[in-house]
């Protein structure tokens, strides 16, 4: 196997273990080019480069699929985390055995921009939660700095929380009920994880031909060991 797989993925979101997966992937083909690539509108931004077929492939998050995933795209869920409410020590509500939606109505929040999975999954629960933005940053893995400083509270995935930190406590925020779990998918275009695509042979090798979407058993295969991971 020989060509270039252009990946998409989520720089903070560690929810695979992608550079020991890579590792593995590249000892068996190591003719295959890897290309990770990002985008400043983050998992909105990686679906739209797969649909222009700028990617081969892209670990995003998206609220709502796989199971409702955008028209063109086939998506496989590989890992999921909560999100949890994170407040500086001190604040007045860091010390609350339960915090409520309308607990939070007149704070002040840290968040990320429109598009960022983190963010549209904050706003999609209904009753809305409804919150003040002080403060957009789109390093998750910075956020609770920011927190810690006293610039807001934040909603962040469990990961990212840092509960052990000094000045920086997770409230008790019933997060699960209210539907915020941060899910990591891969997708592709199309359906084109099914082994029923056709595939263009070219110097009696299989190569990737990324205008035609078509399945391709290289990109499956890498495909299939971040499924499995």
């Amino acid at each position: 196997m020989r060509g270039t797989l252009h990946i998409g993925y989520l720089t903070a979101v560690r929810l695979l273990d992608l550079p020991s997966l890579l590792e593995s992937f590249h000892t068996e083909h190591p003719d295959v080019a890897l290309r990770l690539r990002v985008s400043p509108s983050g998992s909105a931004g990686l679906a739209r480069s797969l649909l222009a077929g700028r990617l081969d492939l892209a670990i995003l998050s998206l609220p709502g699929a796989p199971g409702r995933p955008p028209a063109g795209l086939t998506l496989r869920q590989v890992a999921s985390v909560p999100m949890v409410l994170v407040a500086p020590a001190g604040h007045r509500l860091a010390a609350r055995d339960a915090v409520s939606l309308a607990d939070l109505s007149d704070e002040q929040f840290i968040d990320f921009p429109v598009a960022y999975g983190n963010r549209d999954l904050v706003d999609r629960p209904s009753p809305r939660i409804e919150r003040r933005l002080a403060l957009e940053v789109t390093d998750i893995s910075a956020a609770s700095a920011f927190v810690r400083h006293r610039l807001g509270i934040a909603f962040l995935p469990e990961f990212a929380a840092l509960p052990d930190e000094a000045g920086v406590r997770v409230v008790n925020y019933p997060v699960v009920n209210a539907g915020l779990l941060l899910e990591s998918s891969l997708a592709v275009m199309g359906s084109a994880a099914s082994s029923s695509h056709e595939m263009r042979v070219s110097s009696g090798a299989v190569d990737w031909a990324p205008q035609t979407h078509m399945y391709h058993p290289r990109w499956a295969m890498l495909w299939d060991a971040l499924w499995s991971a």
